[in-house]
């Protein structure tokens, strides 16, 4: 390790201009007066003061040599900055499945510039080999608890109080009620009742009906949307490279804006929903999916209406 910042600088100097031969990359760094020498080699292993890093911090580690943030990183690979944290946090159980993983990692470590299939190999190791979680310090909630149940219980005691009052002061109003009527001399009276007249037709108004009668006039999947229109589409797909896949539908019957999902499947299993609005009686809208080649099989897109009743679907497969 080199704890003088001095010699860890020359040593940077005289390393830079052979680094491209060597294929190592480092990264200095100062804290608190000492050098950090973090290095990252061919083999996309990453060490800290000897210790292998993990995927997710290689990946990190190499984002911010870069100097690129999260949110580029997301717009640049179409990623969501959910996917990227949860990849560079190694918090696997919040992605889909490892089919997936796998094709995000070999997106990811393509636009960081490394070996697709050195970090798969690495992560596969991982999670054979996972690390052990650090210990989460447990809440006390007893005191949380108490207070809650004494809040309650007051309230209910206030509650049982005043409706054990209450029929005393209905009686009291009553009984000087009765006093008044007597005093004015309006008790014993008859008045005779008065009935309404049934309403008329016109005065009948329907319910209005809360189901919008919307329908799936065309769905196709295809490789491009020109004019808001599909372009050769087709229900088999020879894919060698990650490909934009694009369902597209034609909307009819809404009588106001609403949204139709479209739920993307993979073997039978949930990979993509997306919500899509409806702004008109006769509306045409499409979805679009990155699919790698190593996803093959069969697959099926779902159409869902307001209140996410099924309207229609189409299947289609890839080779």
């Amino acid at each position: 390790m080199l704890t003088d910042p001095k010699s860890a600088t020359s040593f940077w100097r005289k390393f830079q201009p052979t680094r491209r031969q060597t294929g190592l990359w480092v990264f200095f760094k100062s804290y608190h007066g000492f050098g950090e020498i973090t290095t990252f080699d061919k083999n996309c292993s990453l060490w800290h003061f000897g210790n292998m890093a993990t995927v997710g911090e290689i990946l990190k580690e190499v984002r911010e040599g870069k100097r690129i943030s999260i949110d580029k990183a997301a717009a640049d690979t179409k990623l969501s900055v959910f996917y990227l944290e949860a990849i560079e946090a190694n918090n696997w159980q919040a992605l889909p499945a490892p089919a997936y993983i796998r094709g995000y990692l070999r997106l990811y470590a393509s636009y960081l510039g490394l070996s697709p299939d050195k970090i798969i190999t690495q992560y596969e190791e991982q999670i054979a080999h996972p690390i052990p979680e650090a210990k989460i310090k447990k809440t006390n909630y007893k005191p949380i608890i108490l207070g809650v149940i004494f809040v309650l219980f007051f309230l209910s005691l206030s509650w049982y109080l005043s409706e054990k009052n209450l029929p005393t002061k209905q009686a009291g109003m009553n009984k000087l009620s009765l006093q008044t009527m007597r005093k004015k001399g309006s008790l014993g009276k008859t008045i005779p009742a008065q009935i309404s007249p049934p309403l008329s037709k016109t005065q009948l108004k329907p319910e209005k009906k809360t189901v919008l009668d919307i329908s799936v006039k065309r769905i196709s999947v295809c490789l491009d949307i020109k004019d808001r229109e599909p372009i050769h589409p087709q229900t088999q797909f020879h894919l060698t490279a990650p490909t934009p896949i694009y369902c597209f539908t034609e909307i009819l019957g809404a009588k106001k804006p609403t949204k139709v999902r479209h739920i993307w499947l993979y073997k039978g299993k949930v990979a993509m929903a997306i919500v899509l609005p409806i702004r008109s009686a006769r509306w045409r809208t499409w979805s679009r999916k990155i699919i790698y080649p190593d996803l093959k099989g069969k697959w099926e897109v779902i159409i869902l209406g307001p209140k996410k009743e099924k309207l229609t679907s189409i299947e289609f497969t890839v080779k």
